[in-house]
């Protein structure tokens, strides 16, 4: 294991409510008590928002992400204060470099700030993003995605109101195009497995293969038996496959989780909510059998157009229909592209 302690200055600006849209300054928050410890935090109407949590321990509060929005992160914080009043805040986990879950960070700014050592380079490289005109563009062009899937969604289905808070949220990131805007990077990281004692809690960071991202971090706290697992699953999208991803390596780090060995009653996902383990595991089978079998059809000969036709989502995965395949600001199947990678992968052989 490698740890860096790195000295820098961090800073996120803290804007004004005034210049921030008004939907915005109106995003529902709901903190609910899972345990005396341990609180959920679900920002927001639907999953489009990244959710938080919070775990007290003899070390101070540990909070795990920290949205996009300052000002949303401090009314969490606020509200944080009231459930645990007079603690203080002793980390912060990124559980990636998403732009939805670092916002915030500087709301925490006594907090030591942990990551995984890729976060630090993705921060860098947004950081450098977000002064270009191409930060403008692709924010015009995830507002427009969005207008256009709520034009075709019906009034009153989550198919409506998902694009609509995508909206609320595209339009919240224009406030980082302030010239003061600066994103606060990690004072820990660490690059497989790091274990921190909090006194009564063990903390557990453990990297995950590339999948969503390639600095995708899990925590297990055993003490509570609780697992969060990021933007790795969630209960509403298709798992997300990274190009660098290795599936049987992602196997093997949920491994002792699903077989019990590390027990979970508890998985918290960062977009959609509290998951189950059985979720989890269905996710998991999925990636497993479209890797073992999108390599069978290759050898048989079979090209990427038979791949998508033998694996179509509904047809192959009946499971798990009830996961969404698109997100609400971009025109993209997730399952395709899942295909796509996989099978990109596997001509590289």
């Amino acid at each position: 294991m490698k740890i860096r302690i790195l000295c820098l200055l961090s800073a996120v600006i803290l804007c004004p409510l005034a210049l921030l849209p008004a939907a915005e300054a109106e995003i529902p928050i709901h903190a609910e008590t899972l345990s005396g410890r341990l609180l959920f935090i679900k920002i927001g109407k639907t999953p489009v928002m990244a959710d938080m949590a919070v775990l007290a321990s003899d070390e101070g509060l540990i909070v795990i992400d920290a949205h996009y929005s300052p000002e949303v992160a401090r009314r969490v914080r606020t509200e944080i204060e009231k459930r645990f009043p007079g603690r203080g805040f002793a980390y912060l986990i990124n559980t990636h470099a998403g732009i939805d879950h670092i916002g915030g960070n500087r709301v925490f700014p006594e907090a030591r700030l942990i990551a995984h050592e890729n976060a630090a380079a993705q921060i860098e490289r947004l950081e450098h993003l977000i002064k270009t005109p191409r930060f403008s563009q692709i924010i015009e062009q995830r507002i427009q995605a969005a207008r256009d899937k709520r034009k075709t969604a019906g009034e009153a289905s989550r198919d409506a109101s998902m694009p609509e808070e995508a909206m609320i949220y595209w339009e919240g990131l224009k406030s980082w195009r302030s010239p003061e805007f600066t994103l606060r990077s990690p004072d820990m990281v660490f690059s497989d497995r790091l274990t921190l004692d909090a006194g009564d809690l063990t903390l557990e960071l453990v990297h995950n293969t590339p999948s969503y991202s390639d600095s995708d971090v899990l925590l297990y706290v055993p003490e509570e038996k609780l697992l969060v697992v990021g933007d790795i699953f969630s209960r509403v999208w298709v798992p997300l496959i990274h190009e660098k991803t290795d599936i049987p390596a992602w196997v093997r780090t949920f491994e002792r989780f699903l077989s019990g060995d590390a027990p979970v009653e508890t998985v918290i996902a960062g977009h959609g909510g509290i998951m189950t383990l059985s979720e989890v595991a269905d996710q998991i089978a999925y990636a497993q059998d479209l890797n073992s079998g999108l390599a069978a059809l290759r050898e048989a000969g079979g090209t990427l157009d038979d791949a998508k036709a033998e694996f179509a989502f509904e047809k192959r995965y009946p499971r798990l229909r009830h996961l969404e395949v698109e997100y609400p600001a971009l025109a993209l199947n997730l399952h395709e592209r899942n295909i796509e990678i996989l099978w990109a992968q596997l001509e590289k052989k």
